[in-house]
This record gives structure tokens, C-alpha cells and sequence, in this order.
């Protein structure tokens, strides 16, 4: 159990400091060769983070062979080293992802390998393609055998007028082929494939060789310090139908060796008898009812091979299966990855998310949620963070750690913490949640606010009144050819986005109801642990014959359904009035956000207004009903338009009963309670709101005593001075990454991007860059590297500098000359990362300097940009830059035009300020930066990194005192994609660094950064 404590009363002292088990637990990520001095190391920084616990995840870059005696050394060491520091060592199942092939161990065998059926024109001997990323997709590969072939009609709208089986003897000049392929081998799956997530054989050798290894090692430490094993992205390979009816796209289906025999006992058919139904439509709107049931077939072998079989391991062994499937939120995504999402969170024991690119997929929320509801799971995990670049601020990472929050997120798994920014790791998909981002030390400010979040929503049990019949099921009759289903499948899945968004966004929380896993949930009227008041039925094609039982049965005991929008003329897929029968002694409306919101009113909660009436629309909610209390959360969901709005706005919140409120505050761990009025039986708060603010309410039966407290107003009373003396807490630095370059002694070439020339060279040299594809080094051991490449940098200054350092990897297979001296090669310090060293060059020059890096070069090696570090200026323009005099000011405005523009650490501006006796704050109103902490004499009185920005200076005497605010850096002008051409990208992957055409640029795109308008005092009276 992973909230032991929840048992006892949640005190003051508790909720001020949380312990580890209610705080984030961050991907780890194990990317270099390993050792436990670091690894020790770096443990005790996530826990001045305030992490309560890490995943040790292994991703690109791992040199320690992986599941070997070396590598289990290790994860006991950390074990080891998290149970001394009473945090929690968190398993992951996979060498990078998508869990299933044990890093190639499992897919060596053949039979273990991803499957799937060909559906195509164009017998074999007709090409093959190829796929290297990291998903299961499917592609042409001829290495599979027949199944079937078929000789087809079309009508003149290209649905399926006839069709016939052939005989295996039988000629045809025109006919269509069925065959089984495999997988090939790729780079990203340790140059084998991915499993057969279909098969029970093969997932059962991976928990033969993943789980079993982890119990052999650490399994009296399950289900304590270690409370889970995550299991990431696990997938089919991936559906793929026509584009055209008429045409000759090959499709692509999950299958497995034994996929029809099954389906044959489940549905009394031959697959192969009605197989072209799965691909075209049939005339006159008719649906398929084999279509139907082998897209179900698919999910239910899928969740019982997959997750069925590994969480029963994992509950049999005492530790929980957490993690989260493949793509979630639509049912476009997730019918082609999983065929059902909700089918396979039966099997976790902590079901969990995946949120990317700061999204908002309030779908995939609640239909985790909802899981976790009916099977009253302990909590709800997200990994959150993930791709969205170094310059995310903290900002970001309340807000979307909030909204998940309401929606039920208790473990939040930051994606990435590195072990190391060694070669391509450093591409792996930033930001660095940990040491080498310069705010680290800061994070508290937000892990301690989540943790005591977390300690009240993860207490007593989910209250909701609404229950969603989920639509997966009627998705898959129109999952034929693009184009002619694809203008109806946009429009299923708008209306399964569009109703979650009426709901959530309008304060009536809900659940699904996945159709296939009812039967074993339903008790009496309710859906597992969960009684609703009221069920949608919310446009389906289709209904299950045992859903309509259970409506029935809810109906008859009181309970309220509601059809919205149309009913379903199908049950089990099979044409039927039974549905709409039902329907029409039910509560029907039609797909209309108003009509449905009132047929709800009775089951509404809470409601949030602003002081002109209108409901909120941005903030999301968890009730949960504790005994002798209840718990509320309510957050925001969405950033407003200006980021930097510093006015709050006023809000009322109407509570359905009669409460005494008390607000404990999740930012600083007070409590106190709050003042309310009664009307008609309801509970109304009156709350004053900042963009990001969230509120934490303990809510008791009867009423409050507490007098409203006088809202404070806020008054600019003056601006700092426009600038400032400045201390950089790291040197400055030249990004170098364009040099010129030979191989092995030759002759210079022009000046190139340091990854062209790596990924040039190694196909110069007839080397596969496996590595640059996934491929981790520790498969090929130690391989001599037999090459040398020489890269020259010409760095022009305007003044000269004392001492200059350079910062590279590999320090020891390299060589350097400064200005024709050879540079010695001992390190003097790290930069930023343990991987990069730093080695003196001496005096830069006024005028040209050069420096030539020789390095050692192979199949496992990468070439990677280096950096000149110093006490000087930089003037960049476009792709060309010069060093000029030291940076001792600045003008509140973008540093990266006076003189900083790569550098990615802390800068601290330095002022004079006059006390009066008055109580005063300083507002930083426009910052690029994470996070400001704001000094006064030596002494830090806040952080500023949500609005209103501001932080109080206390009351000054007068007379002169310091004023220091420092703006703590992000890295993205140092080691992001600078050369990436695409200001509003989302995704910050390891392919924005190998961008082509419009997209790329050789000139630096470096981001804006600092304080970028004078900061002002304020008094509040």
C-alpha cells in the first residue's frame, strides 16, 4: 500500500511537511556507464528537490549492459541509498520503450516478435519499406506467409459489393492478398523488434526475464521501498486502412500466429471467411459486424497478454503495475495503438497517463481516473513535463501539475531527470528536470505544494454523481478506408473531446464506463466501487446487449439515463430497436451543451462564478468525501492569453450543503479558516484569484463564524531603477558548434553544424549511426575507434581575456591547440554536467584566435558542440559572434542582446533602494526565467515565479538597503536547438536537432531571456 498514513488524521504538522510516498517520483533517466558514487550523488539532489523517490529508467546513452550483474548492483545500490534517505526507488520495465522486448532479449526469438497482417494488391516481390522509430508501426517487410487471398468487387462508390475467398490452387489475375509478417529488426529495439504484445507466450518470457530478474534481486523490498514497476507505451503494431477505396495502399492489422483460432472460439466464425469487411465499407451504410468484433478481439487479447497477465504477476509479488498505454487521448489514437485504453487499466494497480508538450487531454485524464475510481486504486499516476523544452518555468509546471490534480493525478512522474547529458542523451528530450538546470535548488517551491496537495486528495473516496458510457466501441464500425469514414471518425472524436469539455469545463465531474469491462464490474447498480446518480448514453452507433441489461437494472433502482444525441440503432453491432426502446423511456436531449447541462443540474456539486456571474470555464475540481470531512480541490486548467497578468480576479463558490471552510494553503502549508454565507442550503465562498492560483478546502458540516477579511489593495508607488550592476554565477559562455573539419588528416572543409558533420562522416565511412538511432552502446562493448577527425574554431574578440577555459566530452580521447600551443588536457572542473570538463586554455587574444579539437572517432562515438567559458561579452549576429568586454550591467530588457546570448545560468541584479517605514513589495511583472528569488540585505523574503509576481521587502528603515533579485537561468540558449527554425514548436525531441530545409537555419535562434521590463514596488493596504 502505497498511502499508509492515509489512515491517520491528516494533521497541520503532516500537511506542512509531507513525506516521500505524497511526492513527484521523476524519471530518472540512465544514460551513460554507470556507477554508484554518482548515481549516490545524484539521488541526494532529487531529494533537495524535494522528489519523494525516482524511476530508474534506462534511455539512450546506457554503456552498463542491461538486467547484467553490473547493472542489478546498481539498483540495489540505489535501493539501498533511497531506503536510507526514506525515499522510494520506483522500477521501470524496459530499456527505453515501448515495454515488451527486454531491450532485444526477448525478441531474439523470432516467434516472440511483433506481428501482423498485410493487406495488400500487390503480392510479394513488390518492395518492402522500412521503420526505425519508436513505435510498433507496421511496414511492408515480405517476410511473413500467405493467409488468405481474395478476389474483390466495388461498387461505383467503392464500398464492398462482393467478395470470395480463393481457393489456394486457384488462379486470379486481379486479386488481394492476406499475409502474416513479422517485425524487422531496428535500431530502436537494440537491432531486434518489438514483441508480440498479442501473444501470452512471449509477454510471459517478458516477465521471465524482467520481473522475475528485479524479485531475484530486490524482492523483499517490494511493495516498500520499491511500491511499483512502470510499464511504458506497451501497443499493437500499429492499424493502418486505406487512404482511397479504390487504390492500392497496402493496410495494415494486429495480428498473431493464433489470433483466428481465438476468434473463432469467441465469436463462432471464420475470421477469413468475411476478412475484406475489416477494410472496406459495405453499401448502403450497413456496419460490419466482423469488423466489429475483431477490432474487440484485438483489445481483449491485447489487455489480457499485456496487462492482465504482468498485474497479476505483479499483485501476486506484492507490487504494484503503474505506467501508461499507448497513445490515450482519442479514439482515433488509441483504437490504431491499444484498440481500447480503459480495457487494459484493469490490470494496474496505480493506472496511470502520459501528458506531453504541456497538453491538455482532459479525456485521457478521466478515463484513468475513472478507472481508478471503479477500482479503487489507491491513486492515479502522469508522467507530465515531458518535450517541452528547457525554458519551461515553474509557471508551467504548477499549472499543469494542478489541472491533473483535479482531474485525479497523485503521482506525478517528471519527465527527465539525466544521469548524465553525455551525447545524445542530451538530446533526450529536454528539459532536465534535476541538477544540471540552475533552478534546482528552487524546486521545492513547487514539490512542496504538490506533496501537500496529494496528502488531501489521496484521502477518503471520490465523489461523483455522473457516469459516460464510453464510445470506443461504435468508433470501430466506421474505421474503414479514409475516405470515406474519416469526415465521420472527426466527428466522433470531436464529440468524445466536446462532451468531455461541457462537463469538465462547466464543473459536473463524471466517469466512464468502459462497455467490455462492466460485466465484471457491475455489482447490483453500481460500476465497481462507484454509484452514480445519472449515466449518459452520449451518441453511440452501437451498445453492448449487457450494458442495456445493466441500464435497465440502474433505471428500475432510481437511477436517472439520459441518452444525448442520437441512439444507437445497433447492439452488439447486430441492427436493433432495443436501444432506442429503452431510450424512449429515458431522458433523451439532443446534442446541445445546454440541453444536457440542465438535464445534470440536480447532480452539480460545486459551482465557481466571477463577480459578473459567469462561471468560470477554466478551472476543473476533485471532491472527495473523508468521513467526518470532505476535501476540495479546484485549479485552473488553461494559461491565460498573458502569461503576466498580475490582477486577480473574484470569484464565488457554491458548495451544495452547509460547510465550515477552511482553506489549507498547498504554497506555504498554513491553514486557517474561511468566512461563507448560507442560502437555500448552500454553502457560498468568496475567494480572490490569481490566473495560477489553486485552492485546497477541508470542508465540515455546519456553518463558519469567521468574519470576511478586507481585500487588500495594491498601489505602485515607484519603478527600480531600468538597470543594474549584474553577478553571473557561472561564466559566460561562446557556444561552439560550426567549425571547420577533416578526417583523419585530410584536407580542411567549410564550416558545418557539428551533428551534419558526425552523421556525414559516419556515412562517409560506411558506419551505421545505430547510436543516433536508438541503438545503445552497451550492445557493442568496447570497439576501438580507429578514425580521427580534427575540428577547427575560430573565435574573433574585441578585447583581451586573462584566461579562457573550453568545455568538451571525451576529454580523454582528445587533443587541443590554442593558437598553435598544445593545451594541457587536464580537467579543472565540470560544466554543468559531470560528462563535460573544462580544460584552461589561457589568454584570448584581441583579434583571431584558433583551436583545433582532435578526437578519436567510431561506431559508438558522437562529435558533440563544445563551449568557451570566461569572463567576457558576446555580440551575436545571425550565425557569427564576437567576444567583447566582461558583462558587469545590464538593463532590465533581453540579455541575449547585451552580451549573454548563450549563457543559461543565474544572474543577479543588484540595486539600492530607499526605505520609508513602509511595507513594501517588489513586482517583477515580465520574466522569461523559471523562477526570481528577491533579497533585501542578505535576507531572501520570497520567490517569485506566479502571479501576481511579487514578493514583499518587509519595512524598511529608511535610508539605503541592497535590493538583490536573482533570475535563475534555463539552458535552452546553450544546449537547445538553436538552429531549429520553428517558434512555436511544442515537441523538443532528438529530431529538432536534425532538422531539414525551411525548418533549419544556420543562424542561432537563441530565445529572449531575463527581466525584460523594470520591476516596480508596491504596497498593499
Amino acid at each position: 500500500m502505497l498511502y499508509k498514513k492515509n489512515f491517520e488524521p491528516l494533521t497541520k504538522e503532516r500537511f506542512e511537511n509531507p513525506t516521500s510516498e505524497y511526492r513527484a517520483t521523476p524519471f530518472w533517466a540512465w544514460n551513460c556507464e554507470l556507477n554508484q558514487e554518482l548515481l549516490d550523488k545524484e539521488i541526494g539532489y532529487m531529494q533537495e528537490m524535494g522528489f519523494g523517490g525516482f524511476h530508474m529508467h534506462v534511455r539512450v546513452g546506457m554503456s552498463t549492459e542491461y538486467l547484467s550483474d553490473a547493472f542489478m548492483d546498481l539498483i540495489k545500490g540505489s535501493v539501498e541509498t533511497a531506503k536510507d534517505k526514506k525515499m522510494l526507488a520506483w522500477l521501470y520495465d524496459e530499456d527505453k520503450w515501448p515495454s515488451g522486448f527486454a531491450g532485444g532479449l526477448v525478441t531474439k526469438k523470432k516467434e516472440n516478435r511483433s506481428k501482423y497482417l498485410l493487406f495488400t494488391r500487390k503480392g510479394y516481390g513488390s518492395g518492402t519499406g522500412s521503420s526505425n522509430d519508436s513505435s510498433a508501426a507496421a511496414v511492408r517487410e515480405e517476410n511473413g506467409y500467405l493467409l488468405a487471398r481474395y478476389t474483390v468487387t466495388l461498387d461505383q462508390n467503392g464500398c464492398l459489393e462482393s467478395y470470395r475467398r480463393l481457393a489456394d490452387d486457384e488462379e486470379c489475375a486481379d486479386c488481394w492478398y492476406a499475409y502474416c509478417e513479422t517485425q524487422g529488426e531496428s535500431d530502436w529495439f537494440n537491432l531486434q523488434a518489438y514483441v508480440d504484445a498479442l501473444s501470452p507466450e512471449a509477454m510471459n518470457e517478458f516477465i521471465n526475464i524482467t520481473h522475475e530478474r528485479y524479485k531475484e534481486c530486490i524482492g523483499e523490498d517490494f511493495g516498500e521501498a520499491v511500491p511499483a514497476i512502470f510499464t511504458d507505451e506497451p501497443q499493437v503494431a500499429r492499424k493502418k486502412m486505406f487512404g482511397k477505396a479504390i487504390g492500392d495502399r497496402d493496410a495494415f492489422l494486429p495480428y498473431t500466429t493464433d489470433f483466428a483460432d481465438t476468434y473463432k472460439e469467441m465469436y463462432g466464425e471464420e475470421l477469413f471467411e468475411k476478412l475484406p469487411e475489416l477494410f472496406w465499407e459495405l453499401p448502403d451504410g450497413k456496419v460490419s459486424v466482423t469488423r466489429y468484433r475483431y477490432h474487440d478481439h484485438v483489445a481483449e487479447r491485447f489487455a489480457v497478454a499485456f496487462a492482465d497477465n504482468i498485474g497479476g504477476w505483479c499483485e501476486k509479488n506484492g507490487i504494484m503495475l503503474t505506467g501508461h498505454m499507448m497513445e490515450e487521448p482519442s479514439l482515433e489514437s488509441q483504437n490504431a495503438a491499444v484498440g481500447d485504453c480503459m480495457r487494459s487499466y484493469r490490470g494496474f494497480g496505480l493506472p496511470g497517463i502520459d501528458m506531453l508538450c504541456d497538453s491538455r487531454e482532459l479525456t485521457t485524464a478521466k478515463q484513468c481516473q475513472s478507472a481508478v475510481h471503479q477500482y479503487g486504486r489507491e491513486g492515479m499516476l502522469s508522467e507530465l513535463y515531458g518535450v517541452t523544452g528547457w525554458d519551461f518555468t515553474f509557471r508551467g509546471h504548477k499549472l499543469q501539475g494542478d489541472w491533473q490534480a483535479a482531474l485525479g493525478v497523485s503521482v506525478r512522474v517528471p519527465h527527465l531527470y539525466w544521469v548524465s547529458m553525455k551525447g545524445e542523451a542530451k538530446r533526450d528530450y529536454p528539459a532536465c528536470i534535476g541538477h544540471q538546470s540552475p533552478w534546482y535548488k528552487e524546486y521545492t517551491y513547487i514539490e512542496d505544494h504538490f506533496a501537500r496537495v496529494n496528502a488531501a486528495i489521496t484521502r477518503g473516496r471520490p465523489i461523483v454523481r455522473v457516469g459516460v458510457i464510453h464510445p470506443i466501441e461504435s468508433y470501430w464500425l466506421r474505421y474503414g478506408p479514409e475516405e470515406q469514414t474519416a469526415a465521420i471518425r472527426d466527428e466522433m472524436n470531436e464529440q468524445f473531446m466536446q462532451l468531455a469539455d461541457w462537463l469538465l469545463y462547466n464543473l459536473v465531474d463524471f466517469d466512464y464506463i468502459c462497455e467490455a469491462n462492466l460485466p465484471q464490474q457491475a455489482d447490483g447498480t453500481r460500476v465497481g466501487q462507484m454509484q452514480y446518480d445519472t449515466i449518459i448514453v452520449p451518441n453511440l452507433l452501437t451498445i453492448r446487449s449487457s450494458t442495456l441489461k445493466f441500464l435497465e437494472r440502474f433505471r428500475a433502482n432510481g437511477g436517472k439515463v439520459i441518452f444525448a444525441g442520437s441512439q444507437p440503432d445497433y447492439v452488439d453491432a447486430l441492427a436493433s430497436d432495443e436501444a432506442k426502446k429503452f431510450a424512449a423511456e429515458s431522458t433523451a436531449v439532443g446534442w446541445s451543451k445546454g440541453q444536457l447541462l440542465n438535464a445534470l443540474e440536480a447532480n452539480r456539486e460545486i459551482d465557481l462564478r466571477d463577480d459578473r456571474g459567469e462561471r468560470t470555464r477554466n478551472h476543473m475540481y476533485q471532491l472527495r468525501d473523508d468521513g467526518d470531512c470532505r476535501w476540495l480541490f479546484v485549479a485552473p486548467v488553461n494559461h491565460t492569453d498573458d502569461h503576466y497578468i498580475c490582477y486577480s480576479e473574484d470569484y464565488t463558490l457554491r458548495l451544495k450543503g452547509e460547510y465550515a471552510p477552511e482553506l489549507w494553503n498547498t504554497m506555504d502549508g498554513s491553514v486557517k479558516p474561511l468566512a461563507a454565507e448560507y442560502r437555500y442550503g448552500d454553502t457560498y465562498i468568496d475567494f480572490e484569484l490569481y490566473p495560477q492560483d489553486s485552492v485546497l478546502l477541508k470542508l465540515v458540516e455546519g456553518k463558519s463564524g469567521v468574519a470576511p477579511e478586507k481585500k487588500k489593495e495594491r498601489t505602485v508607488v515607484g519603478l527600480l531603477p531600468y538597470k543594474a550592476q549584474v553577478e553571473l554565477a557561472e561564466p559566460n559562455v561562446v557556444l561552439l558548434d560550426m567549425p571547420e573539419y577533416r578526417l583523419n588528416g585530410g584536407e580542411w572543409r567549410e564550416n558545418e553544424e557539428i551533428l551534419r558533420i558526425c552523421d556525414g562522416l559516419k556515412a562517409e565511412l560506411k558506419m551505421k549511426n545505430a547510436i543516433a538511432g536508438g541503438a545503445q552502446p552497451w550492445l557493442f562493448g568496447f570497439e576501438k575507434e580507429t578514425e580521427t577527425v580534427d575540428l577547427k574554431y575560430i573565435v574573433c574578440s574585441d578585447v583581451e581575456v586573462d584566461c579562457v577555459s573550453f568545455a568538451l566530452e571525451d576529454i580523454d580521447k582528445s587533443t587541443i591547440t590554442f593558437n598553435g600551443k598544445a593545451v594541457d588536457m587536464v580537467s579543472t572542473g565540470k560544466y554543468v554536467d559531470d560528462s563535460i570538463d573544462v580544460v584552461k586554455l589561457g589568454k584570448l587574444e584581441k583579434g583571431e584566435n584558433v583551436i583545433v579539437l582532435s578526437r578519436a572517432f567510431g561506431k559508438v562515438s558522437t562529435l558533440e558542440a563544445c563551449y568557451l567559458l570566461g569572463d567576457f561579452g558576446v555580440e551575436l549576429k545571425g550565425r557569427s559572434f564576437k567576444v567583447t568586454e566582461p558583462v558587469r550591467e545590464l538593463e532590465f530588457g533581453d540579455w541575449t542582446r547585451q552580451g549573454l546570448p548563450f549563457y543559461g545560468g543565474n544572474v543577479t541584479y543588484k540595486l539600492k533602494i530607499q526605505g520609508s517605514n513602509e511595507e513594501l513589495s517588489v513586482m517583477i511583472p515580465h520574466f522569461t526565467q523559471p523562477v526570481c528569488t528577491v533579497f533585501v540585505d542578505g535576507k531572501k523574503t520570497g520567490t517569485v515565479a506566479l502571479a501576481p509576481y511579487s514578493a514583499p521587502l518587509g519595512k524598511l528603515d529608511e535610508g539605503e538597503h541592497t535590493l538583490e533579485i536573482t533570475a535563475f537561468g534555463n539552458r535552452f540558449n546553450t544546449f537547445a536547438a538553436l538552429h531549429m527554425y520553428d517558434e512555436a514548436a511544442r515537441w523538443h525531441g532528438p529530431d529538432k536537432w536534425r532538422l531539414k530545409h525551411t525548418r533549419w537555419s544556420y543562424e542561432y535562434n537563441v530565445r529572449k531571456s531575463g527581466i525584460t521590463a523594470t520591476p516596480m514596488l508596491v504596497k498593499y493596504e
